[in-house]
């Protein structure tokens, strides 16, 4: 009898479990459906409307990436579509490239895109329009509008940037051409000059024989035969800035050491054979950035009207495209690419002036006397440029045996960049 009333309770227990089993998963299958539609109906409702509002509101960016959430549709398309037109015709031509990598590949779309990259490419952004070009597999593309670039900067008479696409977009023959019978008309019309300044870009023999003709016109046959036999490490003067510190006297001529000739004889990279001056970086502990600091700005603004006039100035070479430097410190490639790692290959001496004004000296016998009772000033230590142009953490310099140190208030050995062919018509 007692083991009947057990099975009993047992069996009343197991179906009362049975029924809140089956409660529980009634429950969770009716909120299994109530998350289903609210994702599938309630949430891209309500997606949609704030797509629209965005839309409305122009905010199509941020509209286009809510409608992307959504499943594809032809009215989400259409919605997507517009987002991406409305960027093109509100100028958001990167956003709206980004907008259509998100589709396939058709016809349609790649119009589009190219009407983003050839927009980018007319507004100056070429690395831009470049980089597009190539994550759509464009290469021939690429050197078309390199090209066209290429051939606008020549006609404006920026050879160098021209040179530049137009080697990575022509052959060799037509670049030939089309700088050496330019530069044949300007030799023929007496624009010795500007002739020389497309054919240092040659080195075929043809162009050779007009380049040396141009030189001999400008400059006669015995300043051409100098210019020819320049060579690194060559001691050139040029400009006047006070180095002895004897103020009475009028200011010493610059000595400059040739660094490096450019191939045709054109133009030269010169550094001083002293340190002329002695300036801070920026200003007590505020390094701050290259762009912008004091040292830059004195060397370009003090010292280049210092030092040269203005026939002298108009010889001087700007560093490069993005800057318009037209004196400048050699930087730690430069210094290892001209000069190695040996010790005390970059030794400097300093000038007295560069030491009455305040430049450091790494040797406690820096001061030598000479024979005619003049004094050297050896082991100066100078300034070099950072290798990255924006910003640097440590200024760079050369101690008295040649190593790269850091210092906050040294001396300054300028460098420029000649143009050769106004040297030899002085």
């Amino acid at each position: 009898m007692e083991e009947q009333e057990k099975m009993q309770k047992l069996r009343e227990r197991a179906t009362k479990r049975r029924k809140r089993n089956r409660w529980f998963i009634a429950i969770g299958f009716y909120l299994c459906l109530v998350l289903i539609w609210w994702g599938l109906v309630i949430c891209p409702k309500r997606k949609m409307t704030r797509a629209v509002q965005l839309m409305d509101a122009g905010d199509y960016e941020t509209a286009f990436w809510l409608l992307n959430e959504l499943v594809e549709s032809d009215d989400v398309k259409d919605r997507k579509m517009y987002c991406i037109e409305s960027l093109i015709n509100s100028g958001k031509y990167e956003d709206a490239f980004n907008d259509l990598v998100q589709f396939g590949i058709s016809e349609d779309i790649r119009k589009r895109q190219y009407v983003c990259i050839d927009s980018l490419h007319n507004m100056g952004d070429y690395e831009t329009a470049y980089r597009y070009l190539e994550l759509i597999n464009d290469d021939a593309g690429i050197r078309e509008r390199k090209k066209d670039r290429a051939e606008t900067l020549f006609g404006e008479g920026r050879y160098e940037e021209a040179y530049a696409l137009m080697v990575e977009s022509c052959d060799l023959d037509q670049i030939k051409n089309k700088f050496y019978i330019r530069a044949k008309l300007y030799a023929e019309s007496g624009e010795y000059k500007e002739a020389i300044r497309l054919l240092k870009y040659l080195n075929d023999d043809e162009s050779r024989l007009l380049l040396e003709k141009c030189y001999i016109s400008i400059a006669g046959e015995e300043r051409y035969s100098w210019i020819q036999n320049i060579t690194e490490g060559d001691v050139i003067t040029f400009g006047a800035y006070e180095q002895d510190n004897d103020l009475s006297n009028d200011k010493e001529d610059i000595e400059w050491i040739v660094v490096e000739v450019d191939q045709n004889k054109t133009s030269m990279l010169l550094t001083s054979r002293y340190v002329l001056d002695s300036q801070p970086f920026g200003g007590g502990d505020d390094i701050g950035s290259w762009e912008n600091c004091h040292l830059r700005k004195w060397m370009n603004e003090d010292f280049y009207r210092k030092a040269f006039d203005e026939k002298q100035q108009d010889m001087l070479l700007k560093v490069d495209d993005d800057w318009e430097d037209k004196v400048y410190l050699m930087n730690y490639i430069c210094k290892f690419r001209y000069y190695g790692d040996a010790e005390g290959k970059w030794e400097c001496e300093m000038t007295p002036y560069t030491v009455a004004q305040g430049g450091y000296t790494k040797s406690s016998d820096y001061v030598q006397e000479l024979s005619d009772g003049r004094l050297s000033i050896r082991h100066g230590v100078m300034w070099i440029k950072p290798t990255d142009d924006k910003i640097f953490e440590i200024v760079g310099i050369v101690n008295d045996d040649g190593r790269v140190e850091a210092q906050e208030y040294i001396g300054v050995r300028p460098a420029i960049r000649m143009d050769l062919v106004s040297y030899a018509m002085q």
